[in-house]
This record gives C-alpha cells, sequence and structure tokens, in this order.
C-alpha cells in the first residue's frame, strides 16, 4: 500500500475511534417516499412548515434533497425502495440529533400528540399542513455516525 494511502487509512481510523468515543448521536431519517414531482414547491412549503418542530424539540438541523440524480440499479435503487412513479422524484432527507436521548424524547412527544391530536403542534396536523406526498413509502430509521471527513467534521466530544 501506499505511504499516502496508508496514512489515509490510518487518519480514517483514529477519525473513526475518536467518533465513536463520543457522546453525540445522530438519527438519521431518509424519507425516501417518491414525490410528485409537479408537487416540489408544495413539498418545500410543507417541509419548511413541520421541519421546525423537529428543530424545537431539539434538532440540530433538517435536510431535505430532492432527488437530482437518481439512476436505476440492476438489483436495487432508490426509485424500487420506494415504489416510485414516472411522475415522481425521490426525496432523501435527514435530520441531525446532538444524541439519541434527544431524539427519543422528540419522537415520544410527537408519538403523543398522535394519540392525543388535540394536544399537537399545528404545524403537525395534516389537516392544517397536509403532506404533498404518500407517507406509506417513507423509509426511516436511526444511524450513528461512523465516518465523518471534512472540514466542517466534529473533532471530538
Amino acid at each position: 500500500m501506499p505511504p499516502a494511502e496508508r496514512a489515509t487509512r490510518k487518519d480514517a481510523e483514529k477519525a473513526g475511534r475518536r467518533r465513536q468515543a463520543e457522546p453525540a448521536q445522530q438519527g438519521y431519517r431518509p424519507a425516501s417516499g417518491g414525490r410528485a414531482t409537479h408537487n416540489r414547491q408544495k413539498f418545500i412549503d410543507h417541509a419548511l412548515t413541520a421541519d421546525n418542530v423537529f428543530v424545537e424539540l431539539g434538532a440540530l438541523r433538517v435536510v431535505e434533497c430532492w432527488g437530482e440524480e437518481i439512476k436505476d440499479g440492476k438489483v436495487t435503487d432508490f426509485r424500487r425502495a420506494v415504489q416510485a412513479t414516472g411522475d415522481e422524484t425521490v426525496v432523501f432527507s435527514w435530520i441531525e440529533w446532538p444524541d439519541k436521548a434527544t431524539r427519543e424524547a422528540a419522537y415520544a412527544r410527537m408519538r403523543e400528540w398522535m394519540e392525543n391530536p388535540e394536544k399537537a403542534d399545528p404545524r403537525m396536523d395534516p389537516s392544517k399542513n397536509p403532506m404533498p406526498f404518500d407517507g406509506t413509502r417513507l423509509i426511516y430509521g436511526g444511524f450513528v455516525p461512523i465516518v465523518d471527513v471534512g472540514p466542517k467534521a466534529s473533532q471530538g466530544g
């Protein structure tokens, strides 16, 4: 292995060990459901309203990405994963949380809102801020970063 590659791998391994020791975790919500392409502005308006609730519940940031170059795969791909039709665009989104406890507290609060809609934040009320997409095709989960490279990457706790 060339010395430069060895150094790069060593730095990445060191960074990975440092990140594992960090208390902060990030929860991601890949919201890859297909969105009707003509509803792009409706999606943006919906996200600008609803995503602020996540921030108020402790999220560090919410990122919504409109599919620009989604290629068909040989085995699977984003479009097949969410059963996107020809007139839909795949959106990839995530929410970054400072730690798992904050994420879990926020989701507990939202579950409470679903059980008691009268207590819910009106920005999350589907009758006031309807989702301009089929929410049954969302794919979501919690993830912890294991590699974070770049000038803005965190440098440890």
